[in-house]
């Protein structure tokens, strides 16, 4: 939403109150409908009372019946983080001397009416769309012998990925197109793009074309793993940062770019207040704290500290047996680390530094220490085969194993509810019915409790009795003896 907003006039739906046949004229200010008016519903362009015949013609053909679904909490929300980081990525880009003009604003808010409107136009109107067979089935045309698109995709509101396919449809049909705007017996010149706008639009298929990716995981059947996640986050946001800081391109891109930008780390920021999704990484074999290192920038002192973390959970939860090492591989003694250069220094405790060279197998130091590898399986297939194996050339590591496992199966649930292009209904692959009931009533601070506890509850470390024990302790009976 926040990319595709600096290129989507949206169309306002304005109800008007008209009183029915019969009924006494209004004298007063006007007031909720009643039974006895009609209501009709208007489309026009938001906040824009300049806008012309065209305009509101395109606010027309782009209107979708999926449109007209009542706001939920999640639709509240995701406006609001919407709107706050677009007017912040506008305020930081101007600063930074990338400053969007007004003819270029009002050239890329038509960008993306023009194109759905189109193509809704072509799959609506039986004349139009025979027009536009013909001009595709014409050698004459000059379309592409290499892809097989014959059709315009049709923008729809409820599936990740349309408006990225109405683009890439255009773009690639544009010969066609241009041919069949050229009809003046069609009456379809608004829809054709001026210079600027053809320029705006590949750039924007650009950035919807990188967002293509992650959206194609969370649509799969599958439920994507925060393994899988979080390093295309990392992807997005350094295309995102790229598409921002290139100079090639046009200024509205480049804020939009940032905007969404903004809107992922917003969110992504948030992964720092759990460790799971760390140590997730770690337990990959083919990532481990390098990719921390090299995908993430991250210094000595930070890669050290979540090392320790690693450790220590694995110590504490995992580890079934103690670490047994000889002297010898341990390369450091107990009182080789007291100090005594203070006379106090004889008293305090002393210290002895983690052992990183244990050859002991099931230990986290040998697994950290060990160089990377490429599993041929999936991750997860990698640590189960080393639960209890079989195989005499895979060593059975079981702590290891249970504890990758645990944290490595972690779902990528959280994701889902970012407001990137997405609407609610797109968010809710899994069971949308069953909790798609009372959100117009419900406050998004309620909708963002119920989505994290949701996100949480295949997690490893949530325990739902837990949970339910401690709510019950909190709930309070109702008054007049009211069942809890």
């Amino acid at each position: 939403q926040a990319v595709i907003s600096f290129f989507f006039k949206q169309a306002k739906r304005k109800k008007v109150v008209k009183s029915k046949k019969g009924s006494a004229k209004r004298t007063t200010a006007p007031s909720a409908p009643t039974e006895n008016d009609d209501v009709e519903e208007v489309i026009l362009w938001e906040d824009d009372p300049s806008a012309d015949a065209e305009d509101l013609a395109m606010a027309a053909e782009i209107h979708e019946p999926a449109d007209d679904a009542s706001p939920t909490g999640q639709d509240i929300h995701d406006v609001n983080v919407t709107n706050t980081l677009r007017g912040v990525a506008i305020q930081h880009m101007r600063t930074a001397g990338v400053v969007i003009s007004a003819g270029e604003e009002k050239d890329a808010l038509k960008v993306f009416p023009k194109v759905a409107g189109l193509a809704k136009k072509v799959h609506d109107s039986r004349p139009i769309h025979t027009e536009f067979a013909a001009i595709i089935n014409n050698p004459a045309t000059g379309l592409s012998t290499d892809s097989n698109t014959t059709e315009l995709a049709r923008r729809n509101a409820t599936r990740w990925g349309s408006e990225y396919q109405c683009l890439r449809t255009r773009h690639i049909l544009e010969p066609a197109v241009d041919a069949l705007i050229a009809d003046k017996n069609l009456k379809l010149g608004a829809y054709a793009f001026n210079a600027r706008q053809k320029t705006l639009a590949i750039e924007l298929e650009t950035i919807l074309e990188i967002l293509e990716v992650p959206t194609k995981l969370f649509q799969s059947q599958n439920r994507p793993l925060i393994i899988d996640v979080i390093p295309e986050m990392e992807d997005l946001d350094f295309a995102l940062n790229a598409i921002s800081t290139a100079s090639d391109q046009s200024n509205v891109t480049r804020v939009a770019a940032y905007a969404g930008l903004l809107v992922l780390r917003k969110y992504y920021a948030l992964l720092d207040e759990c460790e799971a999704y760390r140590i997730a990484i770690v337990m990959c074999p083919h990532r481990k704290l390098q990719w921390f290192r090299q995908r993430c920038g991250w210094n000595d002192d930070q890669v050290s500290d979540l090392r320790s973390l690693v450790v220590r959970r694995f110590t504490e939860s995992y580890k079934t047996s103690p670490t047994t090492a000889s002297p010898s591989s341990s390369g450091v003694s107990a009182s080789s680390t007291v100090s005594k250069s203070r006379p106090a220094d004889r008293f305090r405790r002393p210290t002895t530094s983690l052992n990183p060279a244990i050859t002991e197998s099931d230990n986290i130091h040998t697994y950290l220490d060990a160089p990377l590898c490429e599993p041929t399986t999936s991750v997860i297939e990698y640590w189960t085969a080393r639960l209890k194996s079989s195989n005499p050339s895979i060593v059975s590591t079981p702590d290891l194993a249970r504890y990758a496992l645990s944290f490595c199966s972690c779902p990528g649930k959280l994701f889902l509810f970012i407001p990137t292009s997405v609407d609610s209904e797109r968010a809710f692959s899994e069971g949308r019915n069953q909790i798609a009931w009372n959100q117009h009533s419900m406050s998004s601070q309620a909708f963002r409790a119920q989505m994290s506890l949701a996100s949480w509850s295949d997690a490893p470390f949530f325990d739902l009795q837990a949970t339910v024990a401690a709510l019950n302790r909190q709930i309070r009976p109702l008054r007049a003896g009211g069942a809890e």
